[in-house]
Order: structure tokens, then C-alpha cells, then sequence
């Protein structure tokens, strides 16, 4: 049987989180049974903050208007709460209640889709046997890179390494692995195929161009979600391989301008708090051989100055470096957070498909020869 080990620590992994979540409730409601004031609560059940932003998001408030409540008069706040209940009051809700020992709490919230025909009942479970499911049945073979189990949101990232190389170059000096990435809560399930390479295993996630799909409660459809498990796991998808030498071939053509090395660059200056991005700033985005080369303050140039501007950097081995930060925590101090961002971000410049540098003239010395009318 494929990929049995693999299957098997699924399998494992995941048992604690599908006895937790599997005890989850699903109610329906509507705006007129909830009490907003300091939070918004169901039958005295407390609506966290993302089953509150997915509401107000629909009524196209803002979450801390919520915070109001605590400043005005308890009789004007009553009026404008029976004002925002009124506004989406045809609407029936569903609240995916989670209750650990006596205590409950609202953790999502969503609307009802009239138009679907049937409901779907199938969730995590359904999920992890459709993985599972179609890790014995392909040819091709897999390892496991991760599970992340997200307590907050009731959620589980799957991620899978095909264990074929790419070689982009045809050099055996850059190899790829090409990966599938399932996530997924009772609400929501996104596939997203990712490329890592493998001589400093810098991985890097892919959502625009990996063929990706994402499916939400109000089209959920198990059907879909089932047949994009399928086709990721089961099917030789020879479109990503040829993308990816694409892709890599078009960045070693090329050098990154200063606009897009100050991009990257602005990531961390904007995240630096208490100087925690100092050195990441000072050793891999120092700017002072810009400065020697050019001769002028840079800072101070415009947008379209610095798009024009050689950064002497190749592009391929800016994404490398790129991609170097964001899967060495250990050695960077990065937190899931930053690394998925650079990791997205890193895609981007992956999948650019015009480098700022590629429609520049070249500088050549050119004597137009002067027409009368110019005296």
C-alpha cells in the first residue's frame, strides 16, 4: 500500500484534534435572538471574535463599533443595537457552538445559502479520509512535511512533499520538490500546492499560481472539496513542474531594482518593534553599496527613480535569500506569522511576470542631430 507510513501519522496526529472538534454544535439564528452589548452573545453564549468580525463584517461595521457600548448611555446603546439587528433580518445564521466541559462559546459564524440544494454534513473527518483516502490510491509517493492544529480556530493544516526532484536548471545544482498544503475548519477548506528547495530546504508557499482552490461555507459543496483532494494527491500535475523552471529561469535573467529590494526590506522596518528586526535589517538589507555606487541619497528619490535603479543583486538569488529567512526560524528568530508572510511575499516576486528591470532602455550616449527650430 502508498504512502502507509503517512497515512499512519496522519492518522495519529490528528486523533486528539477530531474528538475535540467532533463535539462542536451548529444552531441556527438570526440577528433578533442576540444581545449585543459588550460583545455580542447568543442565549448568554459569548460570540468570539471571529464568529463577531464574520457578522459585522456582513453589516459592514467595523469591530470595535462594538466598543461603544461600554461609553454610552445604556438606553441609546439599546436603540442602536436594535437598529444593527434589524439591518440583515431575513438572514438565518448558523453558530458553531464549542463546548469544553460546562462552558460554551461561539467560535464561527456563517450565513445560510438558500440556493444550495442539499446541506452538507461532512467535515473534518471527511477531510482527513479523502487525504488519506487518496494517499493509498496514487502512484505517486509523499512525506510528510507538517501538521499544524490551530486550537483557537479549530483548525488543521496538512502539508505533503512529493518525494520527486525538479531540476530547474537541468544543473542537478538547483533541485525542487513540489508539495500540497490542505487547510481547513468546519467553515472553510483551502488547497494550496508550494515549491521547496532543496539545498537549503527554503520552502515557499505558492497561492496565486499553484492551481489552488478555496471553498467556503456558502458554496460548500463536498463534491468539489473532494475532487480537489483527488485531483492534487492522485493526478501528475506536469503544469506546476513547468511553471516552476518558468519561473526560475526568469528571475536568473534578471536583477531586482532598488523599488523591489526596498519592498522586502519595508516588511520588517514595519514589524520592527523594540529594534527585533535590527540585525535581519542590517545583514541582509543594507542599502550603503546603493549609496557608494550611485552617489546620491537614495531615500530621498521617487518611486519610479528607484524601479530603474540596479541593485547589482540577481533576482533568483534575492528570492533564495528570501526564502533562506523565512525557513530558518532557529536561526532568524521568526514567528509563524512573519514566515508565512515573507513566504507569500517571496511568491510574489516568484511569479512577477515583468521585473521592473526588464523594460528599461539601455544607457547609451546618443547625438541627435539639431534642428533649426531648436535655436
Amino acid at each position: 500500500m502508498n504512502n502507509i507510513e503517512v497515512v499512519d501519522a496522519i492518522r495519529q496526529e490528528t486523533n486528539a484534534f477530531l474528538e475535540k472538534v467532533e463535539n462542536i454544535e451548529e444552531r441556527k439564528f438570526s440577528l433578533s435572538q442576540l444581545e449585543i452589548k459588550d460583545g455580542i452573545f447568543l442565549d448568554d453564549i459569548k460570540v468570539e471574535d471571529q464568529a463577531m468580525k464574520n457578522i459585522l463584517n456582513r453589516l459592514q461595521i467595523k469591530k470595535g463599533f462594538i466598543d461603544f457600548s461600554k461609553v454610552m448611555a445604556e438606553g441609546d446603546w439599546d436603540f442602536i443595537a436594535k437598529k444593527l439587528k434589524s439591518m440583515d433580518s431575513d438572514t438565518v445564521y448558523y453558530a458553531q457552538i464549542m463546548q469544553e466541559g460546562d462552558a460554551k462559546r461561539i467560535v464561527n459564524t456563517f450565513p445560510h445559502n438558500e440556493e444550495k440544494k442539499k446541506e452538507d454534513s461532512a467535515r473534518y473527518r471527511q477531510y482527513l479520509d479523502w487525504i488519506c483516502d487518496s494517499l493509498t490510491s496514487t502512484d505517486k509517493e509523499y512525506s510528510l512535511k507538517g501538521i499544524h492544529i490551530d486550537p483557537k480556530l479549530n483548525s488543521a493544516s496538512i502539508t505533503l512533499l512529493e518525494n520527486r526532484e525538479v531540476d530547474v536548471f537541468g544543473s542537478s545544482q538547483d533541485l525542487w520538490k513540489i508539495g500540497d498544503q490542505f487547510t481547513f475548519n468546519g467553515l472553510q477548506f483551502n488547497y494550496n500546492p508550494f515549491f521547496e528547495r532543496l539545498v537549503c530546504t527554503n520552502g515557499m508557499t505558492t497561492l496565486q499560481h499553484g492551481f489552488g482552490a478555496s471553498v467556503n461555507q456558502s458554496r460548500f459543496n463536498n463534491g468539489k472539496i473532494e475532487s480537489v483532494i483527488r485531483k492534487a494527491i492522485e493526478e501528475q500535475n506536469f503544469g506546476l513542474e513547468e511553471t516552476l523552471k518558468h519561473a526560475s529561469d526568469h528571475l536568473s535573467r534578471n536583477n531586482v531594482s532598488i523599488a523591489e529590494f526596498n519592498y522586502y526590506k519595508k516588511i520588517f522596518e514595519n514589524a520592527n518593534e523594540d529594534g527585533k528586526y535590527d540585525k535581519v535589517l542590517y545583514e541582509f538589507f543594507d542599502e550603503r553599496p546603493f549609496y557608494s555606487a550611485y552617489g546620491e541619497n537614495i531615500e530621498e528619490k521617487s518611486y519610479k527613480w528607484k524601479s530603474t535603479a540596479n541593485t547589482g543583486i540577481n533576482a533568483y538569488d534575492f528570492l533564495n535569500m528570501l526564502t533562506w529567512l523565512a525557513s530558518h526560524s532557529s536561526e532568524t528568530g521568526f514567528d509563524t506569522e512573519m514566515n508565512r508572510l515573507l513566504q507569500m511575499r517571496a511568491s510574489d516576486l516568484m511569479f512577477k511576470k515583468e521585473l521592473d528591470l526588464e523594460d528599461v532602455a539601455t544607457s547609451v550616449k546618443i547625438e541627435y542631430p539639431r534642428h533649426l527650430s531648436m535655436n
